[in-house]
């Protein structure tokens, strides 16, 4: 476990897996659910998502690990384009925790949403993200681009740009 820490630390995600495997291997009686967990956060920087997703999956259930393996089993499923997925373990996670400690989850919700066509969701949830994080560049740039495709048109509309945007 140590050793795939440390690998991890140096961007050395296929020798992290590795290191993992073994320790999961020596230890197949009962899986760490944090190891488990290291495994897919390897394999998602390896862009081997749908393993990361077997692997997110593995330990969902594990309360103790919940709220860190529901984002990035989510962003996995917006990397292979499975939104309706995404969508609703992101909402989920935004219902039960609604101020998560990460922009990417908004992000995520966002573009889930402008994928589905829930645009009038989308803008809600964009509203809330730049409360939430005002200083983050990306949800800046969402607001910029809704501004300039919004003019003068009410917030029914401006959702509507927001699906656009994605285009």
């Amino acid at each position: 476990f140590s050793l795939g820490r440390l690998y991890t630390l140096n961007d050395e995600y296929d020798r992290a897996i590795e290191a993992i495997d073994f320790a999961l291997t020596c230890n197949n009686a009962s899986p760490d659910s944090e190891l488990i967990l290291l495994k897919a956060f390897c394999l998602f920087m390896n862009e081997s998502y749908e393993q990361a997703i077997k692997s997110c999956n593995e330990i969902l259930a594990d309360d103790n690990v919940q709220e860190r393996v529901i984002p990035l089993l989510a962003e996995c499923y917006v990397n292979t384009e499975d939104f309706e997925a995404a969508y609703s373990l992101l909402k989920q996670l935004l219902m039960n925790k609604p101020f998560p400690q990460e922009a990417s989850v908004y992000l995520n919700f966002i573009r889930c949403c402008a994928e589905l066509g829930h645009d009038d969701e989308a803008l809600e949830y964009l509203k809330k993200a730049s409360h939430f994080f005002p200083q983050n560049i990306r949800i800046q740039s969402l607001q910029a681009l809704l501004q300039i495709a919004k003019g003068d048109m009410d917030d029914k509309a401006a959702a509507i740009g927001i699906h656009r945007l994605k285009e």
